[in-house]
């Protein structure tokens, strides 16, 4: 059985579902400014950017907050942004586990959270601060899924 670290340093090992597809297609030209400019301004809120920023951190570090987001979702995400953003297997050191796939994850988690009747009205930032708020908080599943007899 693989393990959580072996489906995440695949991608294309889970396609990625349609409810992904749908929360970041349209993402998908923010999604690649960040990843071939990611130290200019990326036109939108990034929350895990300004977080970068506030910690004094270079936008190349690793961003370890993934919120509440299931490994498979997590490789869902990453399926889907290989695919659509990052285009090459080479090119994964410039975005797993950094602020591209971190922004991708906000993403994701907004398109969730909109989904409930209290966060309907917010406007993109305000609910890009909610989904960070949440990646940011949230215990991974992963924590959940730990066999100690494996």
């Amino acid at each position: 059985m693989e393990s959580a670290e072996d489906i995440l340093a695949d991608p294309s090992s889970i396609p990625y579902s349609a409810e992904v597809n749908k929360a970041l297609t349209p993402a998908r030209k923010i999604l690649w400014n960040i990843l071939t400019s990611p130290n200019e301004d990326p036109g939108e809120y990034v929350p895990a950017k300004a977080w970068l920023e506030a910690q004094g951190k270079d936008v190349d570090e690793i961003i370890p907050y993934v919120g509440t987001l299931s490994v498979i979702e997590r490789a869902q995400i990453a399926n889907w942004f290989e695919t659509h953003v990052g285009l090459t297997k080479e090119a994964r050191v410039l975005w797993m586990t950094r602020l591209p796939i971190a922004h991708a994850h906000t993403i994701f988690i907004a398109f969730r959270i909109r989904k409930d009747l209290r966060y309907k009205m917010l406007q993109i930032p305000d609910l890009f601060r909610k989904a960070w708020e949440v990646q940011l908080t949230g215990v991974p599943t992963i924590l959940k899924e730990v066999d100690v007899d494996k």
